[in-house]
């Protein structure tokens, strides 16, 4: 069964939307990881990864860039590294995964400091974790998740 492709005139007004949410890292690497229809072999929105590839911060990982929360950083952190494997369609796309491996190495060291951990960590991190360990298992700081 073919899946119909959506009317664009339907969603114009996805561009006209304001409010208070914005762009986050973490949301948008579930979204770049959604294949094209016409070819499942490249993504569906390569806008999605540029975003990824602009956000990543200074110590290498994804997430709030103002407001330092390790827990927050981690699972963001761990999504960008997804999608960016998935598809690694930029010639520098290895090197970003490598600095988010290291900011994932330095978030960890911070997470039993901090008081709580948001809804759905305990669920997110070992989903996470099991999809990139077979690429990075030894650089992922899985002794200091448990």
């Amino acid at each position: 069964m073919a899946i119909p492709k959506p009317d664009l005139r339907t969603l114009r007004w996805l561009n006209n939307l304001t409010g208070w949410v914005s762009t986050d890292a973490y949301s948008t690497a579930w979204v770049a990881l959604v294949p094209a229809l016409e070819n499942r072999e490249q993504p569906a929105w390569p806008a999605a990864l540029e975003y990824l590839r602009e956000s990543q911060l200074p110590d290498g990982g994804w997430g709030e860039p103002t407001i330092y929360y390790a827990h927050e950083r981690t699972i963001t952190t761990l999504a960008a590294l997804r999608a960016l494997h998935t598809w690694q369609t930029n010639y520098n796309d290895q090197y970003r995964i490598e600095r988010g491996l290291q900011a994932l190495n330095r978030y960890a060291a911070d997470l039993e400091r901090e008081p709580h951990e948001p809804v759905g960590f305990e669920l997110l991190l070992p989903m996470l974790r099991n999809t990139l360990s077979p690429f990075y298992g030894p650089q992922l700081p899985t002794d200091k998740w448990e």
